[in-house]
Parts: C-alpha cells; structure tokens; sequence
C-alpha cells in the first residue's frame, strides 16, 4: 500500500539528503555482494575538510543545502555505474561499485564541483578513502571501517585527495592502541630509557651541556624511538 511504501522510504533514507542511511546500505550492499568475486568491487568513503567550520560559520541550515548538494552528486555517479551509495553521519558519505568504473576521476569532479557551482566563498576539499573488497566474508561495517582508515591516513595532507586501504595500515593501528594501552605498565616497569647526546664547545673542546634523547624498550616491538610513542601521547 502506499502507506507502508512511505513507512518504509521513512525507514530507509537519511532525512537530509533522502539518500540511503546506513542500515538500508548496508543490506543493499549485501544483496549486491551475493555473488561478487574478491576484487570484483570497491567502497569509498568521502568527506569534506572544513565542514564543521562551514556550520560554524554558515549555520547548519546552509551546511544541510551542501550535504544535499554532495548527495544529489554522489547518487548521479552511483547510479549510473549501478552502485549504491549513502550519507553514514554528517559529512561522511560511502558508496559501493564494481572496480574499474570507480575513479579517482569520480573524486575529482565532485571537488571541481563544488568549486565551480556551489556558490559559497569557502574552500572544500573532499577527500576519500577506499577498499577493494578482496575478503567478502567481513561485515559491511568492517569494510566501512578499511575504508575510514584508509581516509584518515590523509588528513590533513594538502597534496593527497584519496588513498587506498592497505594491511599495513592496520597494523599500524593495532600498534598505536597497543602503545597508549601500554603507557602506565611502561612507567611502572621503567621502560623509558633516556640517553644523553654530549653537546661539545668547539672553542674549548670541553662538554658544555647534553640534549635529552628518551626511547622506549618495549617487550613486544622493541626500542621504540620518539616519532613513535609521543606523537600519540599528545
């Protein structure tokens, strides 16, 4: 009936932008995967640099005309390559298609996009992380979350719109929650080393001072340097 028909469109699309929500992607993209080969598609994730700022600055009134904008682009591309697209939560949108017809081409002409035809005197950068679906036997979510990662690996970095998922990023994570999970048991086991780097007068030839190098002797990776642990510390 035409009243269930509403229920369920309800049920399924964010209120924003009337694209898919995440629950109904996630098992439209199921169903799309039935019978899909390991590398036979690809998922993206994209978001916009800047976007909270634009809120700020704009009002969420004018955020949501983007976000629609964003939408009404993605489901134009997805569409015409037979993909399923969604909006997962403010700015974040995901999409799924066969690989090949998924570009970084695609990306680019969403940023020239915005450039061009919104006319907002705020900059935006989309940037997009991807997964080629090579393991069909992890969750929706879990590929979502390869593709999350793979974005987050770029943030911030002005020269790279697009990055694909790897293992090694991973593992990298892994280790980084391993190290802050190990922080206190480090302190208490006196596992932070420090050595001192004599600092020389070249007048006198005398030591005249020491810069304080500290590392980390950890029993599962080894002695870590500085660039390793600090950065998450902060």
């Amino acid at each position: 009936s035409r009243h269930f028909k509403e229920l369920q469109h309800m049920a399924e699309t964010d209120s924003v932008t009337g694209l898919y929500n995440r629950a109904a992607f996630n098992s439209a993209v199921q169903e799309m995967l039935q019978n899909a080969k390991p590398n036979e598609y690809i998922l993206s994730v994209i978001d916009m640099d800047n976007f909270k700022v634009l809120n700020d600055l704009y009002g969420h009134e004018e955020g949501d005309k983007v976000l629609r904008h964003m939408a009404k682009k993605i489901k134009l591309m997805t569409d015409q390559m037979q993909g399923v697209c969604c909006r997962a939560d403010s700015d974040n949108f995901v999409y799924v298609m066969k690989c090949g017809e998924e570009t970084s081409g695609s990306n680019d002409s969403l940023m020239t996009d915005f450039f061009t035809y919104y006319k907002l005197p705020f900059r935006f950068v989309v940037r997009a992380g991807r997964f080629i679906i090579n393991d069909l036997s992890i969750s929706i979510d879990a590929m979502i979350d390869r593709a999350m990662l793979a974005k987050k690996s770029i943030k911030g970095v002005y020269n790279k719109i697009e990055a694909y998922y790897t293992d090694e990023m991973r593992d990298k994570l892994i280790m980084e929650q391993a190290l802050v999970a190990d922080a206190e048991s480090a302190i208490a086991n006196d596992e932070f080393v420090v050595y001192f780097q004599p600092k020389f007068s070249i007048s006198s030839g005398k030591i005249v001072g020491a810069e304080a190098l500290v590392r980390w002797n950890h029993p599962t990776y080894g002695f870590l340097t500085p660039s390793a642990f600090i950065p998450l510390f902060e």
